[in-house]
């Protein structure tokens, strides 16, 4: 007599033992991507909400913006923060 496992994604229990883990993958997105999307605002402290994302240090800040973001490199805090603006994490 052979036993099987029916693997059932909703279940708890998986085959060996222990429920599998499913990371959420953050998407990455640069900050000559988010000056460009700050430019076309016409506020003097623009807002960029971009959930999901993560905010990596590549490219130059152009004038002070507020970033609110699920992630942000180390990088991109400073040069954020140095031009004035502020890092929110969601």
């Amino acid at each position: 007599m052979s036993y099987y496992w029916v693997y059932d994604r909703e279940s708890t229990h998986s085959p060996k033992g222990f429920a599998p883990f499913e990371r959420k993958r953050l998407g990455e997105i640069d900050l000559d991507e988010v000056s460009k999307r700050a430019r076309a605002s016409k506020e003097s402290k623009p807002v960029v909400e971009l959930k999901g994302y993560k905010v990596l240090g590549d490219g130059k800040v152009e004038k002070p913006m507020v970033v609110k973001a699920t992630g942000f490199s180390k990088s991109a805090e400073k040069k954020i923060a140095a031009a004035g603006g502020e890092a929110v994490r969601l």
